[in-house]
C-alpha cells in the first residue's frame, strides 16, 4: 500500500524510479520499474509502463539502463575518449539479464509475439555471435557508426544474462510454474505464433514434465506427461476458462483448442483415458486480452536516435582514459 502511496501517479500512469533525498519523486526512466509492477494496483499503470518501457528501453539487442532521451544518458559502455567506462555501467549500457524481466511482462500481458522478436535476437546472440552457447553481461545502447547491431560488452559470459533467457522460456512460454509445496504446476502457455510445433522435457522436483504443442489450421494442441512425479494441474490456456486436473504419475493430459472449444482428456501410463471434460469460454478473459491486443498493437522496439550532441559526448581526451584514470 505505501509502495502505491509513494511511488504510482496514477494520474500520469507512471511509477516513479526512486524518491530523492527530500522524498521528492524522481522521474528518471530506467528498466527498475518492470520488477515493481508486482506491487502496482492499477492496471492501466501496467499496461501503460510494459509498453513505455518497450519503445523506450527495450533495443532489438536487449534492455537500456537509462532513457535516451536523458542528460545522463550514455551510448556506449566503452567510450574511453569521452568518459571513465564505469559512468556508463548504470546509465544508457544495455543489461542483457533484464530482458527476462521485459519479455515477461510482455508475456503476462498475453503480447508473447512482441517478446519473441526480443527471445530470437537473444538466441541468434547465443548460437551465431561471442561465445556460442552464451550471452553477454552488457551491450552498448546504440550501434557504433558504420555497423547495424550493438556491440557487446562486458563478462562475455553472464550466467544471469543466460538464466533469464533459459527462465523466461520455460515460465513464460512454455507457462510452467511448479509450485511443489503444495503439490501444485501451473500450466499457463503463452506461444508465440511463430512456432508450431515443440517438445520439450522439464526437470520438476524429483522427476520431469514432459510437453509438446502443435498448430495446425484449426486447432492447437497441448499435450503433458508426467514422470516420475503427481500433481494437480492447474491449467490456463489461451481464452478459457481454467481449470485443474489431478494427474498420476505416467499420465498424460491432451488438450485440445479451437477457436471455441477446449477439450481435455487424461490418459493412464496403459493408455486407459481416465478423464474427458469440454472447458468453456470465459468473456471476461476474453474481453480483457482482446482491449490489451488493442492497446499494445504497433508496439516496436526502441529506435536509437544517434544524436551526437549528448552531455557525455561534450568532453574529448587524449590520450583516452584508463580504468585507473581519475577526472
Amino acid at each position: 500500500a505505501k509502495f502505491n502511496r509513494m511511488f504510482v501517479n496514477t494520474a500520469d500512469t507512471l511509477v516513479y524510479d526512486h524518491l530523492n533525498a527530500d522524498g521528492t519523486p524522481d522521474r528518471q526512466y530506467r528498466p527498475n520499474m518492470l520488477y515493481a509492477l508486482d506491487m502496482v494496483a492499477d492496471t492501466a499503470v501496467v499496461m501503460k509502463e510494459t509498453r513505455d518501457a518497450w519503445r523506450r528501453l527495450v533495443y532489438p539487442w536487449g534492455v537500456a539502463s537509462l532513457d535516451q532521451n536523458d542528460p545522463q544518458f550514455h551510448p556506449y559502455h566503452e567510450n574511453w575518449h569521452h568518459y571513465h567506462k564505469d559512468d556508463a555501467y548504470h546509465n544508457g549500457t544495455v543489461w542483457l539479464w533484464n530482458n527476462g524481466m521485459a519479455m515477461q511482462r510482455m508475456i503476462e500481458a498475453g503480447q508473447q509475439d512482441i517478446a519473441w522478436q526480443l527471445f530470437e535476437n537473444m538466441n541468434r546472440q547465443a548460437l551465431y555471435e561471442g561465445a556460442v552457447g552464451s550471452l553477454s553481461e552488457n551491450a552498448d545502447a546504440w550501434p557504433r557508426k558504420g555497423t547495424q547491431w550493438a556491440r557487446r560488452s562486458g563478462t562475455f559470459l553472464q550466467a544471469w544474462s543466460n538464466a533469464e533467457q533459459i527462465r523466461v522460456w520455460y515460465q513464460g512460454f512454455l507457462g510452467i510454474r511448479p509450485a511443489l509445496l503444495d503439490g501444485s504446476i501451473t500450466l499457463a502457455p503463452r506461444i508465440p505464433s511463430a512456432l508450431n510445433t515443440l517438445r520439450y522435457s522439464e526437470l520438476i522436483g524429483n522427476g520431469r514434465l514432459l510437453g509438446a504443442f502443435e498448430r495446425t489450421a484449426d486447432c492447437r494442441i497441448y499435450e503433458y506427461r508426467l514422470s516420475g512425479i503427481a500433481a494437480r494441474l492447474k491449467f490456463d490456456i489461451e481464452d478459457f476458462a481454467t481449470f485443474d486436473l489431478a494427474v498420476a504419475e505416467g499420465s498424460t493430459v491432451r488438450v485440445k483448442v479451437t477457436d471455441t472449444k477446449l477439450t481435455a482428456s487424461v490418459t493412464d501410463r496403459d493408455g486407459k483415458t481416465t478423464h474427458k471434460s469440454t472447458i468453456a469460454l470465459d468473456p471476461a478473459k476474453a474481453a480483457r486480452q482482446q482491449a490489451m491486443d488493442r492497446y499494445f498493437d504497433g508496439t516496436h522496439f526502441a529506435v536509437p536516435s544517434m544524436k551526437e550532441n549528448l552531455p557525455s559526448l561534450s568532453r574529448y581526451f587524449d590520450p583516452p582514459l584508463d580504468y585507473s584514470s581519475i577526472e
